[in-house]
């Protein structure tokens, strides 16, 4: 059944170098310095949130995620008797949160055989052991998904999962994004440094079940926009034509009409097509004379990948709980999400 509940975000958990707290993640000026390592180069600790045992051998990238969702899930005060397990999903974007591991199974394979292979370690090479190890974990059991699109998996896992909770698929999604440190070839495709890995989880609910609780309210999630265009193609004069018309139409459904200002987080990355569609976008919206206050928080250089937008997102959401966020890829994805205040 569908439901028409405004869907909003209860709760919010960052990790990475400069933030693992929400309070950190909402004060820290990450206009200049994005990944400076302000916790040092040990920044992150498994023990302050697993214990003394029970994560030795998950990935990195399963880590940081387990960590973000415990914080989401204290940060929205979502209790065991919320809901049953089976309508409670999960949803996560990742690009490198096994390649690490990937790498370090090839290594051996080639020089020591398969059956050098750590059966502890082996489970680890799908790409969905993530989300599921959330899924199992915290008992979310009505679907656990990993999306894989290029840079904007993080932001399309808050519509995937907002859009599940209106088809009745689940009450609560736990989306975000989380990603281990990726090869260093990415780093000159984003045009930024990238060192290190992080996560972001955020917890989807609707309005009248965190009302009945009484719990935090960040913002509604509005309207999202997921489209691709190849950027080799966009050397054609139709192509351009089509990817400014396709920009302009989503930003007239995701925008009202009536709308005079706009908070905008954009990535900040320099490969090509990202300054493009930005570019497409900030004329669109100046066009309709609407005034773009620009953000630049965590996460604004991509460094991060897939976690990069959500963490801009979140910071957005405490700040301010309204605005407009983009997700670009070097190849020709683009995400869009609207938030909106809770009236």
């Amino acid at each position: 059944m569908t439901s028409i509940c405004p869907i909003v975000i209860s709760g919010i958990g960052p990790i990475c170098s400069q933030a693992t707290t929400v309070t950190e993640l909402s004060t820290v000026d990450c206009k200049v310095q994005e990944l400076s390592n302000m916790k040092g180069v040990n920044w992150f600790e498994p023990k302050r949130f697993f214990g003394s045992r029970g994560f030795k051998y998950f990935p990195l990238a399963t880590q940081y995620i387990l960590a973000a969702a415990k914080l989401a899930l204290e940060d929205a005060n979502i209790q065991d008797n919320s809901c049953t397990p089976e309508e409670k999903g999960v949803v996560l974007g990742t690009n490198f949160a096994i390649d690490s591991i990937c790498s370090q199974m090839d290594r051996v394979v080639m020089t020591e055989g398969a059956t050098a292979l750590s059966p502890m370690e082996a489970p680890n090479f799908s790409v969905n052991l993530p989300a599921s190890y959330v899924s199992i974990k915290y008992g979310f059991r009505a679907f656990n998904i990993s999306l894989t699109s290029s840079v904007v998996a993080g932001l399309e896992s808050i519509i995937f999962g907002a859009h599940s909770i209106r088809q009745g698929r689940a009450k609560i999604a736990l989306v975000g994004a989380t990603e281990d440190s990726p090869p260093s070839q990415i780093s000159e495709v984003l045009g930024v440094p990238v060192k290190e890995g992080g996560a972001c989880a955020l917890i989807l609910e609707t309005l009248p079940q965190v009302l009945s609780r009484q719990a935090r309210i960040y913002c509604q999630v509005g309207k999202g926009s997921l489209r691709f265009f190849n950027p080799k193609q966009l050397q054609e004069v139709t192509i351009q034509e089509r990817l400014r018309k396709t920009i302009r139409q989503e930003l007239e459904r995701l925008i009202p009409v009536d709308r005079t200002s706009i908070h905008y987080c954009p990535l900040i990355c320099s490969f090509a097509f990202n300054q493009t569609v930005d570019s497409i976008i900030r004329e669109t919206l100046a066009a309709r004379n609407i005034q773009v206050f620009s953000h630049n928080y965590i996460g604004a250089t991509g460094a991060l990948i897939t976690v990069s937008p959500l963490l801009q997102m979140a910071a957005l959401a405490i700040e301010h709980g309204e605005g407009l966020i983009l997700a670009t890829s070097p190849h020709g994805h683009i995400a869009m999400l609207t938030l909106e205040k809770v009236m």
